[in-house]
């Protein structure tokens, strides 16, 4: 079971008697602004086609993703959501010792605590704007590390040249990069 996650606007509500809506949720990467144009009407128009579960495997979406991205599928995972996969991987991944660059988002150590998974933190501050030193790993550094990037909550970003600089340097841990925040960011929406 997830809970530290945040999104559970539902609980808040009962804890503070108001309705769901009211709530204004940050901790999740939901618009704030509600549905995108058209949205509705397009859902509304075609309501009756909604009569079964998404296709279990994913195996469309893969493949879109794929070949946009020129990926072979078989390198490819889709999940219901990066939390869903965030809790997913250590697992699948089978990893003993991690390293979380922070402060950011919860839900890594969450998960390597979940999972009886031993984890350190290799923390910024505001005497570097938060920026991470990626020059601090090490071969200590376990067999996985988590960056989120653009990182949450300080928003700062580390170049995809730097990402795959230290990513080749140690080709034996495996790099969980969280990019759930990266079309936010406007140079980073025109490589996509």
């Amino acid at each position: 079971m997830i809970n530290g996650h945040g999104g559970n606007i539902f609980d808040k509500a009962r804890d503070l008697g108001c309705d769901p809506m009211d709530i204004l949720d940050m901790s999740s990467n939901v618009n704030p602004l509600g549905p995108m144009p058209g949205l509705m009407a397009h859902l509304h128009e075609h309501l009756e086609r909604i009569i079964a579960l998404p296709e279990a495997g994913a195996g469309n979406i893969i493949q879109a993703f794929s070949s946009r991205h020129d990926i072979d599928s078989k390198k490819v995972l889709a999940g219901n959501g990066s939390t869903q996969l965030i809790y997913t991987l250590p697992v699948a991944l089978k990893i003993k010792q991690a390293l979380i660059f922070g402060p950011t988002y919860s839900d890594y150590a969450d998960a390597c605590r979940m999972h009886g998974i031993d984890f350190r933190f290799e923390l910024s501050n505001e005497t570097t704007s938060f920026r991470h030193n990626l020059d601090a790993m090490d071969d200590e550094a376990g067999d996985a590390v988590f960056i989120c990037n653009p990182n949450n909550p300080t928003g700062t970003l580390i170049p995809s040249e730097t990402i795959e600089s230290i990513c080749r340097k140690y080709p034996n841990i495996r790099f969980i990069i969280d990019e759930s925040y990266l079309p936010f960011v406007p140079k980073a929406r025109q490589r996509a």
